[in-house]
């Protein structure tokens, strides 16, 4: 079992070259569908090769590898292997038992070439940007040097591949993450087949370089297929371009639904308010006349952004509410809130259905049930708490495949706010039941127009006043 923490990963993205902000950069990833940094699907597919270490020098035949779903940073991955009718070899990329990726090849006895040479310095590390329409036309080169050192340290297992071989497949993230599409891409398949050798692949190309171009571009996938080559090498990778993520309504916008003055005099924390479901809730309160302060975990410009929009009525706090700080305690209650928001959210994968996740249960007990018990009696301690919300989901009801543990999460929460607005009648507790909404997590299921939220959310806020 192999467990590719943050410091693996930063070294793989130097090894290839790719560093899009999904696989390094943890705001960014955070803001994705996968809630997570990602490996790299190239790395996936030299550590599946490992497992296949040959004795002798080998080089690659043939190879597909395809990505079903994200492996996230720090989940463990074992390897399952097998040795097909064809004579291939298949190497499947489980976590928790469930398949994330495969790798079907070929390896064939030949040369390792110790003469491809190390990849150049790496100046810019800032991925492209690409629309569909933009990297539907994009050609051009890269280098498929590498760092022999780095790669003996981190993949010991193929000191026998090809270096030839092992600098393109590195060439081909690096295309995907950093060149075409970039920063949106996500990467579905790469198969790899052996050609007549082409003395230069590239007119003026050196023997150090591979070209790449896009053969054809369906529009109603957003799928491209990324044709990539060396001398005696084809490459074919297949690569979604991902939307960003979507935008939430303005508060222009929000102030066209909410009367001015409905929440005046409230002081109100919103608990997850720098992005999504929380900065909207943020927006509702602010245009009712309320003050408010928005917590936030680890993404400070996206707080300062909302802080920035909501004007002087807003401001920001960091606050863990799996890792709770005295000083954060204190600064969320240093104004006698009236009203506390909860909005804190971790991941939501969907699991196979049928399966039970029980350290995904405990992460979300961790937010939903103990984070919102320890923040309901650090409230109540500070003598001014009026009402809370803690929007639960409409999967309690519901219970779709592969949600378990979050709808049981949910339920738990909604028990402990009854009985809390029981003991505490003055301090009432709503937990609304929201349907599936548009946000960062859900925008590849559901779309990007976020605009059906406000009517959710702002009748949610306007409970706390009945």
């Amino acid at each position: 079992m192999i467990v590719v923490d943050r410091g693996r990963q930063d070294s793989f993205a130097r090894l290839s070259g790719d560093f899009s902000p999904l696989h390094v950069d943890d705001a960014h990833a955070r803001r994705s569908q996968f809630g997570n940094r990602v490996v790299h699907g190239v790395h996936l597919v030299l550590l599946a090769l490992e497992q296949l270490a040959e004795p002798g020098a080998w080089r690659i035949d043939t190879l597909d590898a395809q990505f079903r779903s994200a492996v996230l940073v720090d989940e463990p991955i074992e390897f399952l292997t097998e040795t097909l009718a064809s004579g291939e070899r298949r190497v499947t990329v489980r976590v928790g038992g469930v398949a994330r990726s495969t790798v079907v090849v070929r390896l064939v006895p030949g040369r390792t070439d110790p003469t491809v040479p190390a990849a150049p310095t790496i100046g810019d590390t800032t991925a492209a940007t690409l629309s569909f329409a933009e990297a539907a036309a994009v050609s051009g080169r890269t280098w498929s040097g590498f760092d022999h050192e780095l790669a003996r340290r981190m993949f010991p297992g193929l000191a026998s591949c090809s270096a030839v071989d092992l600098g393109a497949i590195l060439a081909a993230t690096r295309v995907v993450g950093m060149r075409c599409p970039g920063e949106r891409a996500l990467f579905r398949r790469l198969r790899w087949e052996r050609a007549d050798p082409v003395p230069h692949v590239v007119d003026g190309a050196a023997g150090d370089e591979v070209e790449f171009h896009v053969a054809t571009a369906d529009p109603r996938f957003a799928l491209l297929t990324i044709a990539i080559a060396t001398a005696d090498l084809r490459l074919t990778a297949e690569v979604i371009v991902r939307e960003p993520p979507p935008a939430q309504p303005s508060l222009a916008d929000v102030r066209l639904v909410v009367d001015p003055g409905s929440f005046a005099g409230w002081r109100a924390v919103v608990v997850g308010g720098s992005r999504g479901l929380g900065e909207l809730a943020a927006k509702v309160l602010v245009a009712g006349g309320a003050d408010v302060v928005v917590t936030f975990r680890s993404g400070s410009v996206e707080a300062d952004a909302v802080v920035a929009e909501l004007g002087p009525a807003a401001s920001a706090v960091q606050y863990d509410a799996l890792a709770p700080t005295e000083a954060g305690r204190a600064a969320l209650i240093a104004g006698a809130p009236t009203h506390l928001l909860h909005f804190a959210s971790p991941s939501i994968p969907k699991r196979p259905a049928g399966s039970w996740d029980p350290a995904l249960f405990a992460d979300f007990v961790g937010v939903y049930v103990t984070g919102l018990s320890e923040l309901l009696s650090l409230f109540d301690s500070s003598g001014a708490l009026q009402g809370v919300l803690y929007p639960s989901s409409t999967y309690v009801d519901e219970r779709p495949g592969g949600f378990a543990e979050y709808a049981a999460a949910k339920a738990m929460a909604e028990e402990l706010g009854a009985a809390w607005s029981r003991l505490r009648p003055g301090q009432r507790v709503v937990t609304p039941r929201f349907p599936p909404l548009v946000t960062d997590q859900t925008a590849a299921r559901l779309g990007s127009d976020t605009s059906g939220n406000i009517g959710v959310v702002a009748d949610a806020v306007k409970s706390l006043l009945d």
